[in-house]
This record gives structure tokens, C-alpha cells and sequence, in this order.
């Protein structure tokens, strides 16, 4: 986790420069930072200090807060509702796409691409460039001290990692999004799968 937007700039400008890809309507492309990550943290850092959202985060409130974005044409001028939207998601924010899906969005998914931890193809980007990426925006000042420390806080961190609200019934969702047929999932795994993470937990859907 702490994955700020930006870790995402490689992933986009390699899939947009793709042959397959440019040949397609794409409109345009946004990304949703979770909340408690990134400068959207510092931006919500009274917000994520109060009792209620003190030790406390899940999957649920990640989907809340894209449906927001997605609802606020007064704010960015983007009216979602005109368009053909495709969701994608990285790791844990898989979870909250799929929760996002079921919500009343402005427009209804077209298809979605739920992506594991192995984003970059190899020899596109450069781990210098992630690093620098990081330095900018997974990270904050503390004060005025010079310090800084995790733009997402580790406490922010530990309990969305570790807090199951949302997973079953993200879970749930998925198998029954597979059922029904009606939505397509493009679903992409590691080749080189380093922490045996498929043999450990596999899907049967019936």
C-alpha cells in the first residue's frame, strides 16, 4: 500500500502509447487516489484524525469516496453520466472497484480490469523514476522540522491492510458479477509470481 496516484503516471503513459490501444475512443483517463494516501492525506488530515476514522478504514470507504468524485460535475465539470466508463484497479483497490460497481454511479461500468502487484512491462519504466515519484508524493513534512514521514500514516495503513469490512462482500460481488455474464472482467496476474500468492488462494466459482 502507500501507493500515491502518481505510481500509476509509467502505467498509463505505456498503456496509452500502445498501438492497440491509441486506436481506441479513449476520451480521457483519471485517477482516483484513495483518500488516506498520498497528497490527498495531507489534504484530508483533520478529516482522518477524527474519532470515527481514527484506526479505522476499509474498502468501503475508498468506493465511497470515488462515487463521490464520479457524482461531483459541479466540481470538475466532467459529467461521468455521458460517458462509456471502464474502472481499473491495482491490489487491494480491487476490492473497492468492485464494492464502487455496485453503487448508483452516474454511468454503470462497461468492463473492468482488476490488475495484481506487476504493473510495469519490463524495460518501460525505471525504478529511479518510481522512487522519485514516491519522494514527491508518498511523502510529507512534519512541520516545520525537516522530518518527513509517510504521506498515508502507518496506523492508516496497518488497518486498511488488515481490516476484512468490505472484502467478503467485494468477494461476493466478483463471483456473482462472473455468474451473471453481463459485465466484462479482464483479470491479470503475475507470470513470475514471487510470493506463490495464486497457489495460496484460488477461486472456484461454481
Amino acid at each position: 500500500m502507500n501507493l500515491h496516484k502518481e505510481t500509476f503516471d509509467s502505467f498509463l503513459h505505456v498503456l496509452l502509447e500502445d498501438n492497440k490501444i491509441t486506436s481506441l475512443p479513449i476520451k480521457d483517463a483519471w485517477r482516483i487516489e484513495n483518500p488516506n494516501h498520498g497528497r490527498s492525506s495531507i489534504l484530508n488530515q483533520k478529516l482522518l484524525s477524527r474519532s470515527e476514522y481514527k484506526g479505522k478504514w476499509n474498502a468501503f470507504e475508498y468506493a465511497r469516496a470515488a462515487r463521490s468524485f464520479l457524482h461531483a460535475t459541479d466540481t470538475h465539470g466532467i459529467n461521468f453520466g455521458s460517458r462509456k466508463m471502464i474502472g481499473l484497479a491495482h491490489s487491494a483497490g480491487t476490492s473497492s472497484l468492485i464494492l464502487l460497481h455496485e453503487m448508483e454511479l452516474p454511468s454503470p461500468f462497461h468492463s473492468l480490469v482488476l490488475i495484481d502487484p506487476d504493473l510495469l512491462p519490463p524495460g518501460k519504466a525505471s525504478s529511479i523514476v518510481l522512487v522519485e515519484l514516491f519522494i514527491k508524493y508518498g511523502l510529507r513534512e512534519l512541520g516545520n522540522s525537516g522530518a518527513v514521514t509517510l504521506a498515508c500514516s502507518k496506523e492508516q495503513e496497518q488497518v486498511y491492510i488488515l481490516n476484512d469490512d468490505g472484502l467478503d462482500s467485494s468477494a461476493k460481488t466478483f463471483i456473482k458479477l462472473c455468474g451473471q455474464g453481463e459485465t466484462p472482467i479482464h483479470l491479470f496476474v503475475a507470470e513470475d509470481d514471487k510470493f506463490d500468492i495464486l497457489n495460496e488462494s484460488i477461486i472456484h466459482i461454481n
